[in-house]
């Protein structure tokens, strides 16, 4: 729960099966009337819970209403229904979830396929933003260690070759 900007219901509320969770924040007074549209539950209707003044110092109660219509559904589900109200919501997604189902970040490119020197082709987390004139682009996997010592030592700091074999006889590299 967050204190700024004042809203409620504002949380991470339980879903159907394991360790799942959707986000719900309703920011206005019309947030709130789109959620009791979906909701459709009594305890929605109550005038306890009018405004959003009301709903924050009944918080605890109204988070606890809000986890027990959250818990019997799905988190995709719910959190789309409450989108297509109005009312911000989204599902919490489990890595799997983020990385291989979501159309989302898939077309955003956020997760590019890179080779790396030991295991080869691997996805990688991008970056979640893109810029017009100066986007990003990984084409490589992080380096192993010691990976790149001779280029470094010899063509950066000008070691000879005879002194990085001698460093490694040394066990300095």
């Amino acid at each position: 729960r967050s204190n700024f900007a004042p809203m409620a219901p504002h949380g991470i509320y339980p879903a159907s099966g394991e360790d799942n969770w959707v986000a719900i924040a309703c920011r206005t007074e019309a947030d709130w009337m789109a959620f009791c549209g979906i909701v459709d539950e009594p305890w929605s209707q109550n005038e306890q819970y009018r405004t959003v003044a009301a709903r924050l110092a009944a918080e605890d109660q109204l988070d606890s209403h809000v986890a027990d219509w959250t818990v019997s559904r799905d988190k995709f589900e719910a959190s789309q229904s409450l989108q297509r109200a109005g009312v911000p919501a989204a599902p919490v997604q489990k890595p799997e979830e983020r990385i291989e189902q979501d159309p989302t970040t898939a077309n955003f490119g956020l997760w590019p396929v890179v080779t790396h020197t030991e295991i080869g082709e691997v996805r990688v987390d991008g970056q979640p933003v893109h810029f017009s004139k100066t986007d990003w682009a990984i084409k490589r996997g992080a380096p192993c260690l010691g990976e790149h010592n001779s280029e470094v030592l010899t063509g950066l700091l000008g070691y000879t070759v005879a002194e990085l074999e001698q460093f490694k006889a040394e066990g300095v590299i």
